[in-house]
């Protein structure tokens, strides 16, 4: 028991630090990220026709989260040109957008 006690200001400190560390580095973090102004959520049916820039058919049937409008793209290249980047693919046919 006398040991937990003599070695308890030494951990505190060391916990307050750890904390005020991983503060700093979560608000450098946040002041890094871009800010998010809307999400889209898109549904491919091939993904080599959503990658193929020269296929002409709507191959993207994207829906954005502010606005709950369907939109529907040729490819991915439309999709980028409107400053949309992608931040997550799940099972490569849904494609979460961020702008």
């Amino acid at each position: 028991m006398k040991i937990f006690f003599s070695q308890a200001p030494r951990v505190s400190t060391s916990l307050i630090f750890a904390i005020v560390l991983l503060m700093s580095f979560n608000g450098i973090a946040a002041e890094s990220l871009p800010q998010v102004k809307d999400q889209m959520v898109c549904h491919a049916g091939k993904v080599l026709t959503v990658l193929n820039k020269n296929y002409s058919k709507k191959s993207l049937t994207c829906m954005k989260r502010s606005t709950q409008d369907t939109h529907n793209y040729n490819n991915l290249a439309d999709v980028y040109s409107e400053g949309w980047f992608v931040v997550d693919i799940n099972n490569s046919d849904t494609w979460v957008f961020n702008k």
